[in-house]
């Protein structure tokens, strides 16, 4: 079983760490276009502000703070509920996944393999983004998750 949690969260932590190469160039680009609630979000970035050479603003711009029509690219409510649906959907497949990690060691496990699935996914989660540095080695931590703290 160690083998294989070790592998499922090497993998999980390579997922995260693409998916956070993605938010980064985004962040980078400047683009805030909404915030969760749907409130259009002021530009970021020297860009963000874009005048004609006169010093004027180049296009309408709409003020921060209030609430943006849609138009093609922008989420619409109904887009954003199926974008939250996916999201809780692919979370449900990959506790479903990692409790198949742990069906065959099933008579031996403490708790459900479907309960240790969420606090495996928890514990991984967490250990990726670490203020001191570098998240711990996923041996480690699937030692401790397998083994306890105590010996």
């Amino acid at each position: 079983m160690t083998g294989r949690l070790v592998e499922a969260a090497d993998a999980m932590r390579a997922h995260m760490a693409r998916v956070g190469t993605v938010i980064a160039a985004l962040h980078a680009s400047g683009r805030r276009s909404r915030d969760r609630s749907g409130v259009r979000l002021p530009p970021r970035g020297p860009e963000s502000t874009s005048r004609d050479p006169a010093g004027a603003p180049s296009a309408p711009e709409q003020a921060a703070g209030t609430p943006a029509p849609d138009r093609e690219g922008d989420p619409s409510p109904e887009r954003e509920e199926a974008a939250r649906l996916d999201r809780e959907s692919s979370f449900r497949e990959t506790r479903t996944a990692l409790a198949e990690l742990f069906e065959p060691d099933r008579d031996s496990l403490r708790l459900p393999p479907e309960r240790l699935a969420a606090l495996f996914l928890a514990m991984v989660f967490s250990s990726t983004r670490r203020p001191e540095g570098a998240p711990e080695p996923s041996a480690d931590l699937v030692d401790v998750f397998v083994h306890g703290a105590l010996s």
